[in-house]
């Protein structure tokens, strides 16, 4: 079902042709790492936000953290980043920091 569910997913952010992402972290109750991924889109001119999963970070660097995002978006979403219009970050350095954040590292993959 899940399984299900997600494809639906990937087929309308596919058809939409272009989305932006929004990535968030947060330490969980047990003070482990987690970042929240989200989709934003448009079908049909209606802007739809969607939830796709929480990562356990591996590594706080912003690199790291750019790869793991990348690595889930490739294989479990088959999602082309270059496809990705937009970026949305909290303020964390490690996340849109100028030289080293989440953020550079997707604009030196372009």
């Amino acid at each position: 079902m899940v399984q299900k569910v997600h494809r639906l997913i990937m087929d309308e952010v596919w058809f939409s042709g272009y989305f932006s992402l929004s990535v968030d972290s947060t330490p969980d109750l047990s003070h482990v790492d987690q970042v929240s991924v989200v989709l934003r889109y448009f079908i049909d001119g209606e802007p739809i936000e969607l939830f796709l999963t929480v990562l356990e970070l591996q590594s706080h660097t912003g690199e790291d953290m750019a790869k793991q995002v990348l690595q889930y978006l490739r294989e479990v979403c088959n999602l082309n980043f270059s496809k990705c219009r937009g970026q949305s970050y909290d303020n964390a350095a490690n996340m849109s920091g100028h030289y080293k954040g989440m953020q550079q590292f997707f604009f030196r993959r372009k």
